[in-house]
């Protein structure tokens, strides 16, 4: 599947860093235990990175909107980042 939705050879195809939910969400740190599962990287309690093309193989639709929402959060961050820096 994943082949065909990247159009290359199957033999291309490397999956790496793979996780269960449940291993996610007990090693993240985020309140939402539902945004748990976008993080992919940690300074102590603090989320200092988040998966910017995550793929999961589920049939719960929720995510979709969780990963809308962070999405959001993320490109509004990054939108004040830049105009604080341009002030300056």
């Amino acid at each position: 599947m994943l082949a065909a939705l990247l159009d290359i050879d199957p033999s291309e195809v490397r999956l790496y860093n793979l996780a269960s939910f449940v291993d996610m969400v007990e090693s993240g740190v985020s309140d939402d235990r539902d945004l748990r599962i976008f993080e992919i990287g940690w300074n102590g309690l603090t989320v200092r990175v988040w998966a910017a093309h995550p793929l999961f193989l589920t049939d719960d639709a929720s995510l979709l909107g969780k990963w809308a929402e962070l999405y959001a959060d993320i490109a509004s961050s990054a939108a004040a980042e830049a105009i604080r820096r341009a002030q300056y």
